[in-house]
């Protein structure tokens, strides 16, 4: 071992990619795993950086809105279509309200030390422009921003505003990454809003416009299969709640050319599954809450990743994804109960849940799709890092990969307490993780440290209403 080098040890270490190990060490250089073992077999000559109570890899959001890092929740007046499209108009107006560029680094700059301090390293993004890029990269997040468009006219077709923001935000990254020459970790996806809001024509025109110029986004994300309305608008029916959402913001509503039985057959009737999979793209779905049993068949057969954003739902829409759905369909398909199938987890933003970390979101889905913490620990890297094709990037503790990881201590009272209670958990060591009194000591990216407990959290940016 270098100079360079580093060793931590923990009570437990969660690899991820092979067995917790107890009273182990993981030792970093040049900003990867070089080393995983147990402590017994660490020479003593070797100084210890650290130990913990455990040591976890850095956690995946598979769906979040950093420009949304508001100080409070926007609650929804009543869990029907209307009242989520009445939400929709509100966060509109105070999205509207608050777009200076100081304004809007502020607010993702808050989620993104809320983001570290929690244990999260890597995200997706749903940003409108390149401020997001700039921030991550400055905070050394790693993930995806996808770039977020709207678009519900079937025809005319105009996707000049788009492809030049995509433009702008490729042109930013490559800047970044240039001044000071390091490897990419953050990457451009492309993110039409929902199926209800950019049709099918202007979907494909926008993909054929970026290949024509050159560009492939790293993955397709949308909001598929919200909510009822979003079905029945699909379909066809007139005067849904989407054509008021769309006269509110737009001054006029749209009628689709092409419709479907559901979101999810439009997808694949109007081949935009088709042309992600030729242009080897990945499909990423948030929410997925109105999918029916065929849709979910359609969903595992075409490899379109489900990013489940359970406190969200819960709040906007008094449900959660159909999990029990879900899974029966991939035992239907040949793919084993015990693996979390296709499903990552995400917060969405903060008007629309309390906090950005990703163990809140996690016990909720615990609690509603009867996951063991093992299979949440999953959902919370190697299945995020999986539906946001990030798999060489972060999400595991292997020998060679970028040393992401988090040092977790007991807390009472703000003080971090001896890690007594460890072997306590030895038949079932994940479930150390989500215990309440755990908390992020380090947070480490390519083995740098990102976030150490002293840090002071930012002000929260009102939320202007």
């Amino acid at each position: 071992m270098n100079n360079d080098s580093q060793t931590y040890t923990a009570d437990w270490i969660f690899p991820v990619s092979q067995a917790p190990i107890a009273k182990g060490y993981i030792t970093i250089e040049n900003q990867k795993v070089s080393a995983l073992g147990f402590q017994a077999d660490l020479p003593e000559a070797i100084p210890v950086e650290a130990h913990a109570v455990c040591i976890s890899p850095g956690f995946v959001n598979g769906h979040c809105h950093l420009e949304q890092s508001f100080s409070d929740r926007v609650p929804v007046e009543r869990y029907d279509d209307t009242g989520f499209v009445n939400w929709l108009l509100a966060v509109t107006k105070i999205s509207q309200q608050t777009q200076k560029p100081a304004e809007k680094m502020k607010r993702i700059a808050y989620g993104i030390q809320q983001l570290l301090a929690t244990g999260t390293t890597a995200v997706n993004d749903i940003a409108f422009d390149e401020t997001s890029l700039v921030c991550l990269h400055r905070a050394g997040l790693k993930g995806v921003v996808s770039l977020e468009y709207f678009h519900p006219a079937s025809q005319p077709i105009n996707v000049k505003a788009t492809t030049q923001r995509y433009q702008q935000c490729r042109q930013a990254l490559e800047s970044l990454n240039a001044q000071n020459n390091r490897t990419p970790d953050l990457a451009l996806g492309l993110s039409p809003h929902s199926l209800y809001n950019v049709s099918a024509e202007a979907w494909q025109a926008v993909l054929h416009d970026l290949d024509q110029r050159g560009f492939c986004p790293h993955l397709i994300h949308t909001h598929l299969s919200e909510f009822e309305a979003e079905t029945q608008y699909i379909r066809g029916v007139k005067n849904t709640s989407i054509h008021a959402l769309h006269q509110a913001i737009l001054g006029k509503s749209f009628d689709l050319k092409t419709t479907a039985d559901s979101p999810v057959q439009l997808l694949k009737n109007a081949g935009l599954l088709k042309t992600a999979a030729d242009w080897g793209i990945p499909v990423v779905g948030a929410h997925a809450l109105t999918v029916s049993a065929n849709d979910c068949v359609q969903l595992s057969q075409n490899n379109l990743s489900i990013v489940s954003c359970p406190r969200s739902n819960l709040n906007l829409h008094n449900k959660c994804f159909n999990w029990q759905q879900w899974d029966i369909c991939g035992q239907q398909q040949g793919q084993s109960k015990q693996e979390p199938n296709g499903i990552a987890l995400g917060t969405d933003g903060l008007l629309s849940t309390e906090t950005l970390d990703m163990r809140d979101e996690a016990r909720q889905a615990m609690a509603n799709f009867g996951w063991s913490a093992k299979q949440a620990l999953e959902a919370l890297t190697i299945r995020g890092t999986s539906a946001l094709s990030l798999r060489s990037v972060t999400g595991n503790l292997s020998i060679g990969q970028p040393a992401d990881f988090v040092l977790w201590d007991w807390v009472q009272d703000n003080e971090v307490l001896q890690p007594v209670h460890s072997h306590s958990y030895k038949d079932n060591p994940e479930a150390m993780l989500f215990e309440r009194n755990l908390q992020v000591c380090r947070t480490l990216i390519n083995g740098n440290l990102a976030y150490a407990k002293k840090d002071k959290m930012k002000a929260k940016p009102e939320t202007k209403i």
